[in-house]
């Protein structure tokens, strides 16, 4: 426990908090006394009973640097209780004997000191400085408590963007190797089409390697990463790959975590194909209702399940689902739904994140121009 950050500033928390403790130990030691006084005695009450607050603040900070003394050698509670009566003891005669002659010098003659009022003011002083003491190490107790609870809450938040973030660069390699895969088929058949898909995967590695991309962003931007993801799907499998995006402007422009959205595109057209004859249809929604945002991703084909378990067991075809679920049970605890359904020879997969998803700013100069 320590007192020391509390120090730091010109006016910090510290002096504060002295400052109204002993205002406050002034204003009820005068109004203690007011009712029983005659008028003419008021102004002397004050003086005395001022003064008294006004040595009260330095005599107890000499008393805080002697528990800071003791605190720094260790132990428990003990020696700060020990410290505590013994500091009270001593500096209470010497905050009377100070307060009572300063009041002599600013009264005058009308104030004569009586040494046989020491034992008694000096034993209330002392008092008031044990309860000072109290009251300061429930402060620094407090202090302590909530600079551990705010340093349990950051290493929580660290771990947390740590797992966040181990799990989206998981989606690089997997991404990177499916999409080579496609170039690969594609080269010796048309290299014009291969180039525009080596053009359309360095887009999506320049937003998968930008370090911004690790937190949230626009779902407009994971849009366009996953149109550029569908131009080199489209490109290679050409008339046999149908695809739709319906996407509200509201909805674009709410927050979500970096490549939330892409790995759920590939999931449904990885298993669309397996499961597809003729032509895969795959179609993206995104809406804003009721405090809702709400995503589907539709592929034709069949789910699977026996199939998919195993996928998400050990395979690398459901690493994106199971990744994305993952990374909600983390951002969203509580706050999402994440649905997959099959019917009518179609696949759905629906995502609702409960607002308020912040909003992203819009580009004001670009709408003026």
């Amino acid at each position: 426990m320590s007192g020391r950050r509390a120090t730091r500033g010109p006016l910090s928390t510290y002096w504060l908090v002295q400052l109204a403790c002993w205002l406050a130990y002034a204003a009820i030691s005068v109004l203690a006394l007011l009712p029983s006084l005659p008028l003419e005695r008021v102004p002397g009450l004050l003086v005395i009973k001022g003064t008294r607050a006004l040595l009260g603040l330095p005599i107890s900070h000499l008393l805080r640097l002697v528990y800071l003394r003791v605190t720094a050698r260790g132990g428990g509670p003990a020696p700060r209780l020990v410290a505590a009566i013994i500091g009270s003891v001593i500096f209470g005669p010497i905050w009377y004997v100070m307060s009572f002659l300063l009041a002599g010098l600013l009264l005058g003659a009308g104030q004569p000191f009586v040494w046989a009022s020491v034992p008694h003011g000096s034993l209330d002083l002392s008092i008031a400085l044990l309860g000072w003491s109290a009251a300061y190490f429930g402060w620094c107790y407090w202090r302590d408590a909530e600079a551990a609870s705010q340093r349990a809450a950051t290493a929580q938040a660290q771990s947390t963007r740590a797992q966040l973030d181990a799990l989206r660069f998981q989606l690089n390699p997997h991404f990177l190797f499916n999409a080579l895969t496609s170039i690969r088929a594609c080269m010796l058949e048309d290299q014009a089409r291969a180039r525009e898909m080596v053009t359309s995967l360095a887009g999506v590695l320049r937003y998968a390697l930008t370090p911004a991309t690790s937190g949230d962003m626009p779902l407009r931007e994971e849009l366009d990463v996953v149109r550029q993801y569908l131009d080199i799907e489209l490109a290679r499998f050409g008339d046999q790959l149908i695809v739709g995006i319906d996407v509200s402007a509201e909805a674009e422009e709410q927050l979500i975590p970096g490549f939330l959205l892409h790995p759920l595109v590939e999931n449904a057209l990885l298993h669309g194909r397996r499961t597809t004859r003729g032509a895969l249809e795959v179609s993206i929604q995104g809406t804003v209702r009721d405090a809702v945002l709400r995503l589907v991703i539709v592929n034709t084909g069949s789910l699977r399940p026996a199939a998919l378990h195993d996928d998400l067991q050990s395979g690398a075809a459901g690493i994106g689902l199971r990744n994305v679920t993952e990374r909600l049970a983390h951002r969203y605890p509580g706050s999402h739904v994440l649905r997959v359904s099959e019917g009518d020879g179609r696949v759905r997969v629906e995502l609702e994140l409960q607002l308020p998803v912040l909003a992203a700013p819009r580009d004001e100069s670009a709408a003026v121009g």
